[in-house]
């Protein structure tokens, strides 16, 4: 025997005792916790294809080692090399698969465990918030407030509502977003596609579906709603929207050929005259119709009850409302604004609110403000800065924001000159007032240093001294004097020539009628 086949056979031998001792003392992996029985069957099957495995192994080996002793001084010949080399690879190949079973059972057993560990937290979380909304119900259920009771002292029993339950989540309303709806725009251009493919594979104009793609999406938006599979849209397109959600967001919100302009007067009142016409209740879909300017049922409504609203809101209040405010307020507190406005019929919980703490509050002073209050104003607007009235009021006890703000402006700003408006300005204030009518919000910032109620009390003053002298001209008319003295006139020197000038243009014209002062 040559040295080299001594050399192999010793090799050959050395590394089937390996792979003997491998398949003796073969090692299982280790199972974790929560792995599923496939994974436990899985293991098995592994261990005992290595059993399997080195054995075979083992027996190439030994035929190799043993052809290999047997022979005596030839050496190998290089196919038995090659074929040698090609049971190695087939061998090492197998092993690889296996290895990466195994690792494949690994990260499966790693997900299981984690789903599981997933599951117990939300089973625990639900457990808290069922408990919490038991205890809520329980203390709601135990104090109900003073107006829930009867003249019996016996609140009646609680509704039952769904708040408590699961599927709460599906009744609430939530925003449709920009992703959302982006969505929902390309799934109806998506649809219309489909139905015009379908459409043309039945009439038998085949050559025509590969128009579809060239068609524009205004068009594609505009096809016929009725046609749309509102549950195909939900469940491929948008499948955190229900298909009535789908159905009810595109034709009343994202549809092309709804009118998102803003209101005009003309359709105001057509509006209102179609209320009138058809009421209020149960025909907004004929007045959506009628109204012919594109408007959903919706927009309808709510543009409606908007305007209502705000006329509502510059309704006067009266003695009789402010009455039965404060009766509400004392009996349910300064909180429960809604059911305070329940009583009151008309009213919103915002109004309600507003009449109380700007004017019907008795803790609100309304004496005249004292130096101590004007220094407290001073220094807090200094802090606050100009605008932030409700923190500056917050100072103050007993005065409202509104009460500060008109302090302020009106008395207490250094930069106001609260002298008496001159002649050149009482003249300018004539001619912006012919130009731009009693707009004193408007007029005053022609007038640095004045403010608006300054304004408007010059303005009262100049119309009652020209109501006094149209009276005394009326009188001096009515008796056709000729001399100006003999009727004393309490007026300057200027109007009495006025005066004089206008008597004797008279005298001449007797038909003209009284003069335009």
């Amino acid at each position: 025997m040559t040295r080299a086949s001594r050399r192999t056979a010793s090799r050959s031998s050395s590394r089937g005792e390996q792979v003997e001792e491998s398949g003796a003392n073969e090692v299982r992996p280790r199972s974790t916790s929560g792995s599923s029985a496939f994974a436990a069957q899985n293991i098995q099957d592994f261990g005992q294809f290595k059993v399997r495995s080195g054995s075979d192994l083992q027996q190439k080996r030994t035929n190799s080692g043993s052809h290999a002793l047997a022979e005596t001084g030839d050496t190998m010949t290089p196919h038995k090399e090659r074929m040698r080399v090609l049971e190695a690879l087939d061998l090492n190949q197998t092993m690889q698969q296996e290895i990466m079973k195994q690792l494949s059972w690994i990260d499966d057993s790693i997900v299981l465990n984690l789903q599981h560990l997933y599951e117990v937290r939300a089973m625990r979380w639900k457990e808290q918030r069922i408990n919490r909304s038991k205890s809520f119900a329980q203390r709601v259920s135990g104090r109900p407030p003073n107006f829930f009771v009867d003249e019996h002292n016996e609140a009646p029993a609680l509704p039952k509502t769904p708040y408590n339950a699961t599927a709460w989540r599906a009744y609430r309303y939530r925003p449709w977003t920009h992703k959302e709806r982006g969505k929902l725009i390309e799934a109806i251009r998506t649809e219309a596609r489909r139905l015009m493919a379908l459409d043309y594979h039945a009439s038998g104009h085949h050559h025509l579906i590969w128009e579809v793609e060239k068609v524009s999406d205004e068009r594609l938006e505009v096809y016929s709603v009725d046609r749309i599979d509102w549950k195909r849209v939900s469940k491929i397109y948008v499948p955190t929207r229900t298909p009535m959600e789908c159905m009810i967001q595109w034709t009343t919100q994202e549809h092309p050929k709804i009118n998102k302009t803003p209101w005009s007067v003309k359709e105001n009142q057509t509006l209102m005259k179609l209320v009138k016409k058809y009421g209020q209740y149960g025909n907004w879909e004929k007045i959506a119709i009628a109204l012919h300017t594109d408007r959903t049922v919706s927009q309808c409504f709510s543009h409606y009850q908007s305007q209502a609203n705000r006329q509502q809101a510059k309704k006067k209040w009266t003695k009789s409302e402010d009455r039965v405010l404060t009766q509400a307020v004392k009996q349910l507190g300064p909180r429960n604004w809604q059911q305070v406005a329940h009583m009151l019929g008309d009213r919103t919980g915002g109004q309600c609110l507003q009449r109380w703490t700007k004017a019907l509050d008795p803790a609100i002073r309304r004496s005249r403000w004292s130096a101590e209050e004007d220094e407290v104003l001073k220094n807090a607007v200094e802090v606050y800065g100009l605008g932030n009235w409700t923190k500056v009021q917050q100072h103050i006890p007993g005065r409202t924001d509104m009460q500060c703000r008109e302090r302020w402006v009106n008395i207490l700003d250094p930069a106001l000159d609260h002298s008496k408006l001159n002649a050149e300005e009482l003249e300018k204030l004539q001619d912006l007032v012919k130009e731009h009518g009693p707009k004193w919000s408007v007029l005053v910032q022609y007038f640095p240093g004045r403010t608006d109620n300054q304004l408007l009390r010059a303005w009262k003053t100049l119309g009652q001294q020209q109501q006094q002298t149209d009276r005394q001209v009326s009188v001096l008319l009515l008796l056709r004097l000729s001399d100006v003295t003999s009727y004393r006139i309490n007026q300057p020197q200027e109007k009495v020539t006025r005066l004089r000038e206008t008597i004797t243009n008279l005298n001449r014209e007797p038909n003209k009628c009284r003069p335009n002062f």
